[in-house]
Formats: C-alpha cells, sequence, structure tokens
C-alpha cells in the first residue's frame, strides 16, 4: 500500500502533498482521550453569492458526538472566524441528527428565541439554522415509498411512479422516463442511504414527464396528483438549492425573486401534509388504465370522459369548476391521442426493423447455400481428379507388367 501511496504522491503538486498523521483515538477540543475514534466532524465554509468552500476544522469522536461537545465547538469555531477573518457567518447547515436537532433547540432557547424559530445568536450575531435540504427530501423519500402522501384534495402515490416504471420498461425503443432506474424505485443497503436517488426521483426534470407515463399502457388522470406533488417538490427544491443559472428560482434570493411566493405556497401546503400507511387491497383501486394495443380512439376518448366524472368516493374536489375540468379533459384526450400515434408510428418502425432483420436472415441463408453447392461442387472435382490419377497410375503398373 505505501509503494502505491509513493507512486500517487509523486504525481502530486508540492502543495498538494501536505497531509497530516492521526493517532485514531478521540479528541473533540479538550485533549486526547483513551477512546479509539470510529466518527469524524469537519466544519467547512462556504459562500452564499459566491461559489467557494473551505474546510476550517474536523474532531476525531468515538460513536456520534455528545451534545454539550457539539455545542462548545459550534460557538468556538463561529467565534473564531468572526474574530480571525472578515467573514460573516450568517446560516449554520446540518443533516437532522438527533445532537444536531438537540443543539439548535439549546442554543435558540439560550437565546430567546422559540423552538420553531430555528435560530439563535452568537455575541449579539443572528445565525439561523438550516436541516440539509437534500437530507431532508431523502427523509421524506423513506416515508413516501411506505405511505400515501394527501395534500389539499390529492393523493400522491408511491406505487404510480412504480407502475410507471415498469409500464415504461415494456417499450425499450420510446421510453417516457429513461433516466428511471430500479435503484430509484427499490433503493436497498448504501443506495437507500445516497441523497442522489432521493432527489433525483422526486424533484428531477425528467420525472415531470410521467403523467402519461407510457406508450404501451395509459394510465390517465388519477397520476395527476402524483405529477403535482413531483412539480411542487420540484420547484420547492429549486428555490432552495440556490445558484447562478437562468432558472429563477435556482438564483440567490433576492427582493424581486420569486422565492417568497413558493415559500408562502411551500408552508401551507407542508403543514397540511399528511401520511397514511398503504394497505396492499387498495394499491392499484384508483387506477384508470388503457390497453392502446387492443383499444381504438372512441375507447380513449369514453376514458377520458369518465376520468372527469367524480365518483362519489373520490378523493377529489366535487366543488371543482366545470371549465377546469372540461380543459383537463381536452388536455388528456388530446395527449392520449397522441401517445397512441406514437405507439402505432413505434410498432411500424419496429414491424420494418423485423421485415429487414428477415430478409437479411434469407439473404445470409442463400449465401449460405451457395456456399454449400460450391462446397459439393468442389468435393465432387476432387473426387474425380482423384480417380483420373488413379486410373492414370493403374496403367502405368498395367505396362511395367507387360514389359517385364
Amino acid at each position: 500500500m505505501l509503494i502505491h501511496l509513493g507512486t500517487v504522491s509523486e504525481k502530486l503538486k508540492a502543495t498538494d502533498r501536505y497531509c497530516v498523521r492521526t493517532n485514531g483515538l478521540e479528541d473533540v477540543g479538550k485533549g486526547l482521550t483513551k477512546y479509539i475514534a470510529d466518527h469524524a466532524i469537519v466544519f467547512m465554509l462556504r459562500g452564499i453569492n459566491q461559489k467557494w468552500k473551505q474546510p476550517i476544522c474536523f474532531y476525531f469522536v468515538k460513536s456520534p458526538i455528545k451534545t454539550p461537545d457539539l455545542k462548545r465547538i459550534i460557538k468556538n469555531t463561529i467565534r473564531t472566524v468572526h474574530n480571525k477573518t472578515k467573514l460573516k457567518i450568517l446560516a449554520t447547515v446540518s443533516e437532522q441528527g438527533s445532537s444536531n436537532q438537540s443543539v439548535v433547540h439549546q442554543l435558540s432557547n439560550e437565546s430567546g428565541y422559540r423552538r420553531e424559530d430555528v435560530m439563535f445568536e452568537i455575541d449579539g450575531e443572528t445565525i439561523v439554522h438550516i436541516f440539509d435540504v437534500p437530507h431532508l427530501f431523502k427523509c421524506l423519500r423513506n416515508h413516501f415509498m411506505s405511505k400515501d402522501i394527501y395534500f389539499g384534495n390529492k393523493i400522491a402515490k408511491w406505487n404510480d411512479l412504480q407502475t410507471v416504471y415498469h409500464i415504461d420498461g415494456e417499450n425499450p425503443v420510446s421510453k417516457v422516463c429513461p433516466k428511471l432506474t430500479e435503484r430509484h424505485l427499490n433503493p436497498i443497503g448504501k443506495h437507500k442511504m445516497k441523497v442522489k436517488y432521493a432527489t433525483q426521483i422526486l424533484v428531477d426534470p425528467f420525472m415531470q414527464h410521467y403523467v402519461l407515463p407510457a406508450n404501451a399502457k395509459l394510465y390517465i388522470y388519477i397520476y395527476m396528483d402524483t405529477a403535482d406533488f413531483i412539480l411542487f417538490m420540484n420547484n420547492l427544491f429549486d428555490s432552495l438549492n440556490g445558484v447562478r443559472t437562468s432558472t429563477p428560482l435556482k438564483r440567490p434570493l433576492s427582493d424581486r425573486s420569486s422565492h417568497f411566493q413558493i415559500w408562502d405556497e411551500a408552508q401551507t401546503l407542508l403543514k397540511s401534509l399528511k401520511f397514511k400507511k398503504v394497505s396492499d387491497e387498495n394499491t392499484d383501486a384508483n387506477a384508470i388504465a388503457l390497453e392502446s394495443s387492443t383499444r381504438d380512439e372512441s375507447q380513449v376518448e369514453e376514458i377520458c370522459t369518465e376520468s372527469r366524472t367524480p365518483t362519489p368516493d373520490s378523493h377529489r374536489s366535487d366543488d371543482a369548476p366545470e371549465p377546469q375540468l372540461k380543459r383537463k379533459g381536452i388536455t388528456i384526450k388530446n395527449s392520449a391521442l397522441r401517445l397512441l400515434q406514437e405507439k402505432q408510428n413505434n410498432e411500424m418502425k419496429i414491424r420494418e426493423r423485423e421485415l429487414c432483420l428477415e430478409e437479411k436472415k434469407l439473404k445470409l441463408e442463400e449465401q449460405k447455400l451457395h456456399l454449400e453447392e460450391q462446397r459439393f461442387n468442389l468435393d465432387k472435382q476432387e473426387r474425380e481428379h482423384h480417380m483420373e490419377i488413379a486410373k492414370q497410375q493403374q496403367g502405368l503398373l498395367s505396362f511395367f507388367i507387360k514389359k517385364m
């Protein structure tokens, strides 16, 4: 291992070869203890308006760090940055571990703030604490996998995403969600811990088109609830992930930005979120399916018309405006007909490819027969040649016998 490390270090710049040797014991700023460390805590500074980041200190601890030690380290780190540099810390960010939550609540109480304010003061400077947004989305995804999400008068279902994935896989030629994988739908082990699989399925733009999921089977209307939830989470994530881009919600916050509108809506919606465990018997009860391979356009129109009429047991609002329902139905119908046409076009392309393959196969068979025929003729010529040589040898032998 040291030989490999030496080879790698030779390729590094001189300033990149600096490193630190650790003794493996716990040290939380009060000296070494007798305990072997199994966790490391790193503190990093990151710019808000400028894209930069810089680790500034780290600590080795035994198991998760204790709340008093973490609170002391946070205070000392913030004071050191303010006293030794011209930087101003406006917020702290962490994942929602029990120690982090406890420290934030204690600091808020000491500063006279309410528990839900999630802010505190250090030497008169107000600092807001932000729980890491991607980790919050991962926790939401973990609940979403086993529970339906009720928001407003709508229901978002994880089963909708699974249905989209499996049905979309039946048509590999023209997938609606080509980036969706099994790791997104059924993460296990280390993949369940990775934040990217949670954020991609909840906020990535490729998931916004799955309201009409596939060409082989069309699931309509009922999936709009889940699609609306995905779109809302996408906008919320963009507003909390500010960088300098052309997307309005991804820009840094300003007095005239559209962040405040989405945050006002998010406050109302997030407070109304309710989780209900999924029961096996009603998992697919609300699915409205269209077998496009066996139904024609009139049946598409019939299903679209039925989908615009709320049932007594439906969770949707009964007092929805009639023009809005009509517009939704027309949009669904047009999308359904468009996908049916796309399905037929894809089937024709596949058939043409099959015919082309069949034609190539026949040509190969013909070439094979031609080669077999040539081989047979060569064998025949070789046999005839051998027979001619044998006759000549027999004639020479008879001639010598007569001479003797």
